[in-house]
């Protein structure tokens, strides 16, 4: 009897035993790693840096396609601007020739339609279109290469007023063709002989817009305050703030342009010249 219970545990142990044996064999190797090397520990350190460096690489590669496109959306923004301001600046000259156009069929002609001319010697080239400085209209020429120092004559019987009136429709037709210093020249010798005259207010404006077309911004904020000073009460005003306000803001005086564009809209504010400075405004914000 103790032979058999001794005999059982004896086979209960080498049973044991031999099921650990077999659990090292099968899953040590799993359970139990190998200590790591330094050669191992320097590849990985290794195959680390190189990923880092292409990381660096994509980084880079995407920094510089942002920035180009931020150069490109940036360029696309000034030329909108620009196209938007050379649509307003339009439609204001628009409608500034129609507001001339009514003015001067509400004033008396009191003369023919015949070409306008000066009775005595040719006025005095501006400076701004004098051959011997620079700058717009430095060539002494008008855009279809006429020289403005030009003579005419007038018509024997003719009325100062009616000769006034003719120079001041050359001058006009002139600044329509962008013949702008023959327009200047003209509008000068209209205001010299007609200072105080229905249209002196409008030939002075297209003075300023003559400067203003050819990019002249300080000679055309100069030209657009006489229309300020000299006729205060004129309907050019609204116009002449407008293009003030225009003018500093290309000249990079963005806080000189929002007084300018403000003043149109608390002094004129149902004019067309105000919601364009609205719009302008906006666009600056």
């Amino acid at each position: 009897m103790v032979e058999q219970r001794r005999g059982s545990v004896i086979g209960r142990m080498l049973v044991i035993a031999v099921g650990a044996a077999a659990l090292t064999g099968c899953y040590g190797k799993q359970l139990v790693r190998e200590p790591i090397t330094i050669a191992e520990t320097a590849d990985d350190v290794q195959a680390l840096r190189e990923q880092q460096l292409q990381l660096s690489q994509n980084l880079r590669a995407l920094e510089e396609q942002i920035a180009k496109q931020t150069d490109l959306l940036r360029q696309l923004k000034a030329d909108n601007q620009s196209r938007s301001d050379d649509l307003e600046s339009r439609f204001l000259s628009v409608d500034s020739k129609l507001q001339d156009l009514l003015s001067r069929r509400g004033s008396s002609s009191g003369g023919s339609s015949s070409a306008p001319s000066w009775s005595s010697t040719p006025p005095s080239i501006p400076a701004a279109f004098d051959t011997s400085r620079a700058g717009p209209g430095a060539t002494g020429r008008d855009a279809a290469g006429t020289d403005p120092s030009r003579s005419m004559t007038v018509a024997p019987g003719d009325s100062p007023e009616a000769e006034a009136k003719r120079i001041y429709d050359q001058a006009y037709l002139d600044n329509s063709k962008s013949n702008y210093s023959l327009s200047v020249i003209g509008f000068r010798e209209y205001l010299r002989r007609v200072p105080e005259g229905d249209l002196s207010d409008n030939a002075q404006y297209w003075i300023a817009e003559a400067f203003y077309a050819q990019r002249d911004f300080g000679q055309a904020v100069q030209e657009f305050m006489k229309v300020l000073q000299t006729y205060p009460k004129g309907d050019k005003v609204p116009g002449a703030l407008l293009k003030i306000g225009y003018s500093h803001l290309q000249q990079g005086d963005k806080n000189a342009a929002r007084r300018y564009l403000n003043q149109v809209i608390d002094e004129y504010p149902n004019s067309d010249e105000s919601t364009l400075a609205k719009s302008k405004l906006r666009q600056l914000q």
